[in-house]
């Protein structure tokens, strides 16, 4: 087949270290079972990411290398029923693994379109959704927010209306004859509007007989931005390579840098042609195999030098005789759990902690005394 299997990163004259290697795993239907870091010289680096199908050959559990899993159950539609976070890293796919306050639970329509979602917490707020006859969307509601969202014949958006605590908060919206937008209000009755061209792009965005943000605004045929007078009347232009890679940007007196790319697409140099009359910003980026940035040399700052474990995590920041250590829970959720530095002026460290699911709640300084600062965070990661 055409799904690819194994993939050893390896580039013109830069090669992987030896064994390390990235290995999918596919069923007989060409559906992914494991997708898997591997390095047959240290096998405490391997992490391996697990995917179990239902007799359906629907999706019902994911176990992450980060110690923990998610449980999807379907309805008789095949859509989402509930997902749940579960500890449970077996094979088996069973909704007993997952505790009710774990789950989060998904409602929809005759039409399958989704209606509500609700926390089996008993403490996360969910929220609501409405749809218009042709599917858009009509309503949302969150707690004490609601959000009202209006349209033309023509199915375009033309409002979006914030209600909350017994104020409304509206942004409207208009168009030209050929559909594009044209006009923006906001709740304090701003208007701004866009003068669109007849590819819908806009060519000035100011407040009718007010202020001018930017004119003589023109896009390239990609549509990238390529000139526009600001405000301030700074000019700003950008020239595209054949690979439609910014290679020239430059703003009025401010200044004017080339960009060289390699073949993959990381940047390599940034030469200033003209600019800040104090300080260079030219800039040369150096990549690995697996086109992470190692080493950055910039005429202003210095040089930046980054080291990664197999894994991909960033193990090592070094600029200026300051290095910055970070170390990982590597036995177990390989989350980041200290970042440590050291050089001049202080020599200090701070430590993380997580809750089940991977989320910060805590960041605290191991010396100097300073206080932790702590984060509760519900069950929609917020």
């Amino acid at each position: 087949t055409d799904w690819p299997v194994l993939i050893q990163a390896a580039a013109d004259n830069v090669q992987p270290p030896n064994g390390i290697n990235t290995v999918i795993t596919r069923d007989v239907y060409g559906k992914p079972v494991s997708v898997a870091r591997t390095d047959t010289t240290n096998a405490s680096w391997n992490a391996t990411r697990s995917f179990y199908y239902d007799t359906n050959q629907r999706l019902c559990k994911r176990v992450d290398p980060e110690g923990a899993a998610t449980y999807f159950a379907y309805d008789g539609a095949n859509n989402i029923d509930w997902q749940g976070h579960t500890t449970n890293l077996s094979n088996v796919c069973n909704a007993s693994q997952v505790a009710v306050a774990d789950r989060v639970d998904f409602a929809y329509d005759m039409r399958n379109r989704l209606t509500a979602t609700s926390y089996q917490d008993g403490v996360t707020v969910g929220s609501s959704r409405t749809w218009t006859a042709d599917s858009l969307p009509n309503t949302v509601t969150q707690g004490d927010a609601v959000w009202t969202y209006g349209d033309n014949k023509r199915r375009m958006l033309t409002s979006e209306t914030l209600a909350l605590s017994g104020q409304n908060y509206p942004l409207t919206y208009g168009y030209d004859g050929f559909g594009s937008r044209e006009t923006m209000s906001y709740p304090d009755a701003a208007l701004v509007e866009f003068q669109p061209n007849r590819f819908g792009e806009p060519t000035k965005v100011a407040m009718p007989g007010q202020t001018t943000y930017a004119s003589a605004i023109t896009h390239h045929a990609n549509g990238a931005l390529a000139t526009f007078s600001s405000g301030n009347s700074l000019g700003y232009s950008a020239v595209l390579n054949a690979r439609q890679l910014p290679q020239q940007v430059s703003i009025t007196t401010v200044y004017n840098d080339l960009y060289q790319w390699d073949a993959v697409g990381n940047l390599l140099n940034i030469d200033e042609i003209s600019g800040s009359p104090t300080q260079s910003r030219d800039r040369a980026m150096y990549y690995d195999y697996a086109n992470r940035l190692t080493r950055v040399d910039s005429a202003a700052l210095g040089q930046f030098l980054y080291q990664y474990d197999d894994l991909d995590n960033l193990r090592q920041l070094t600029r200026a005789g300051v290095s910055y250590t970070y170390a990982y829970d590597d036995g177990g959720t390989r989350r980041l759990q200290k970042l440590h530095l050291t050089g001049q002026p202080t020599t200090e460290a701070l430590g993380y902690s997580y809750d089940s699911r991977g989320n910060l709640t805590q960041r605290r300084p191991v010396s100097f005394g300073r206080p932790s600062h702590d984060f509760t965070v519900d069950k929609a990661h917020r």
